[in-house]
């Protein structure tokens, strides 16, 4: 049976749509997907730069009323879809067979990290959708610089300034270069005054989404609050308020470096290694069959690649790389390009073999791509991802009514405030954030008047804070600290937090934690209660039900290093024999959730629990290599928190 282009074509965006179904959360998740259903929903302003495309297009579907997660979701996996079909269109302008054209498809459809960002709520699959769209209409440009073309190439690049605009000039030097080699007959065309004015008014009409951004109203749910002016306008895309975020005073040309390494071997793992090698071997098929083609992909690879890593200043650790993972996304499309071009150099070789060598052939990469997809499953199945919002509830239920509670700006502020917001759990309670994004309750002035400004509210409600360092604490719960003015910090039993906590830890031992947002989360959790239960068994009130969770949580690697300082930080170094046994338990298997400040402190505490021996020299060694700057544990131990070490 002769199967055509477009079964073939269809049957790869079925089967990419049945994953991305299948798996795709039934609930609210970490990363940013509390801050864009709310943005969403509430028809507000995401984040620098904002992203008015793609909130423009979300809210008009939320405004429709279906449940906002599947809503959501769904949006991103039709973007994501369509970017496939364009990349399977691209591919065929490239003159690729329609064969190895879907094969890349699928591959690149169920690759790890696009797979990943397209079950989720987020602006990457529609800036791949864009990238893609401008790859295509690049690629046609240059064939045939109709006028109608080039005019769709000035709309399409507006559109994808208005939703990622960094990620698309990343993409920008490839593009241009591709339409650099047909620059003749594109400058004619441009020369024609009505094609001049018909391409600038398109590029405009593509930026106009920005335009929406003013006109949103005064208790508009945002960032920053309300944009008025021009000046606004390009502080907030700029992204200016976001420079200590992108740029770390701690990052140096080793963290670059080691990002890079990171970068080449994430890209083998996308899906399996022998399609990187296949790859590998596209790109020089390309080169020689395309060359000023391929060219322009490299360009295009490195910009959303190198150059990210060159220009951000981002250190080599766990949240850091959390962050940067999705970032790479137009560079992996290159990479199944590449991929298509060796398959279908293959297949063109395989004509002249024998029909069990095809055969052995076809299974070889049948059996790569399966391999891949059941790797990436176990990894991006979100269907029983109820995380955040069992993180939510427990808090939320565990405050006392008409509570005020302070969050911070990351996924946990994302998560309550959605969980309030549109799921309407605990409106009696007021949520603060800290430094006054994404909330209607504001904290004016610096750090010393919001804590004065809530201190004095405690005479009237009670409230809480989520590790804002600013905030004086009076009661640690575990999961959330009491505010007041206090000599000694109690700890309050709060039984309604145990369960919870149990099942991450039981999850976390067990490795079900695939999601790096959700193992980071718990990872961070960990610490924070192994400290908090050893406040409660010291104060001689802890109960049976904490006791069995401190032996739990402390047989975890975050919760041992919680554990262990805290005990350190209390004069409870007679226990020592037992504190040696919890950290050298973990020795040989640090997780890769560990920041370097947290295997620094491994080591530093291990050479504290051997005071006069000789192997405190060598775990203080250890130590300084994890972190060899200022924050430093042997550093601060030497110098005091020294701006040099």
């Amino acid at each position: 049976m002769i199967i055509t282009a477009s079964v073939r074509l269809g049957l790869a965006l079925l089967a990419t749509g049945t994953l991305y179904v299948a798996t795709m959360p039934r609930s609210i998740t970490f990363e940013d997907a509390g801050l864009f259903h709310q943005v969403c929903h509430l028809q507000g302003i995401a984040h620098p730069p904002g992203y008015p495309l793609f909130t423009s297009i979300c809210s008009s579907l939320y405004s429709l009323g279906f449940d906002p997660i599947m809503t959501g979701n769904l949006i991103s996996i039709v973007f994501a879809l369509l970017t496939l079909f364009l990349l399977y269109l691209a591919l065929r302008q490239l003159g690729i067979s329609s064969l190895a054209s879907s094969f890349a498809v699928f591959a690149f459809g169920s690759s790890l990290a696009f797979w990943s960002q397209a079950i989720i709520v987020e602006v990457y699959s529609l800036n791949s959708l864009l990238a893609a769209a401008l790859l295509l209409l690049t690629l046609k440009t240059c064939e045939h610089s109709s006028p109608f073309r080039i005019t769709c190439l000035s709309f399409v690049s507006g559109l994808a300034l208005a939703n990622h605009w960094p990620l698309i000039l990343a993409s920008g030097p490839g593009l241009f270069l591709m339409l650099l080699f047909h620059q003749d007959t594109i400058l004619n065309q441009l020369k024609k005054p009505p094609t001049l004015a018909a391409t600038a008014g398109a590029f405009l009409l593509g930026l106009s989404p920005y335009l929406s951004m003013f006109f949103k109203p005064d208790d508009v749910f945002g960032y920053s609050g309300q944009i008025k002016t021009l000046d606004e306008l390009l502080s907030y895309v700029s992204r200016q308020s976001y420079a200590a975020v992108d740029q770390s005073s701690f990052a140096t040309i080793d963290d670059k470096l080691q990002f890079t390494g990171w970068f080449f071997a994430e890209t083998v793992k996308q899906t399996h290694w022998l399609i990187g090698l296949i790859s590998l071997y596209g790109l020089s098929v390309g080169l020689r069959q395309s060359p000023k083609t391929n060219l322009a992909l490299i360009c295009i690879f490195l910009g959303n690649s190198l150059l990210l890593i060159l220009l951000l200043g981002f250190e080599y650790s766990y949240p850091y790389i959390t962050a940067f993972s999705h970032y790479p996304l137009i560079a992996y499309l290159c990479c199944f390009i590449w991929t298509a071009y060796g398959v279908d150099k293959m297949i063109h070789a395989g004509r002249h073999l024998s029909r069990s060598t095809s055969f052995a052939f076809a299974a070889t990469l049948a059996a790569a791509v399966i391999i891949g997809v059941y790797s990436n499953y176990r990894i991006n199945d979100r269907r029983y991802d109820h995380l955040a919002q069992d993180y939510a509830t427990t808090l939320f239920m565990a405050l006392p009514e008409n509570a005020v509670l302070v969050t911070d700006a990351d996924a946990s502020g994302g998560t309550l405030g959605y969980m309030q917001r549109v799921q309407k759990l605990r409106t009696d309670i007021t949520l603060y954030e800290a430094d006054n994004a994404f909330s209607e309750h504001k904290l004016y002035g610096e750090d010393a008047l919001k804590r004065i400004y809530l201190l004095d509210l405690t005479d009237k409600r009670p409230v809480y804070g989520i590790e804002i360092n600013w905030l004086p604490t009076t009661t640690e719960h575990g999961l959330f600290q009491e505010a007041g003015n206090s000599d000694r910090i109690g700890y309050a039993s709060t039984p309604a937090l145990l369960p919870f906590i149990n099942d991450i830890t039981r999850r976390y031992k067990s490795s079900e934690y695939k999601n790096r947002f959700n193992r980071g989360f718990v990872h961070q959790t960990l610490i924070g209660v192994g400290q908090y239960l050893v406040g409660r068994m010291q104060s001689g009130s802890a109960t049976p039900d904490e006791v069995a969770t401190l032996l739990s949580v402390q047989r975890t690697f975050p919760g041992a290093l919680g554990v262990v300082s805290a005990m350190l930080n209390r004069g409870l170094s007679e226990h020592r024999e037992l504190l040696l046994e919890l950290l050298l338990a973990h020795g040989d298997k640090i997780p890769e959730s560990a920041t370097p400040a947290e295997i620094a402190q491994y080591y530093y505490l291990l050479a504290a629990l051997h005071p006069g021996d000789t192997r405190a020299t060598e775990y203080l060694r250890l130590s300084y290599e994890a972190m060899p700057d200022s924050r430093s544990p042997v550093c601060q131990l030497e110098m005091g928190f020294a701006t040099g070490c």
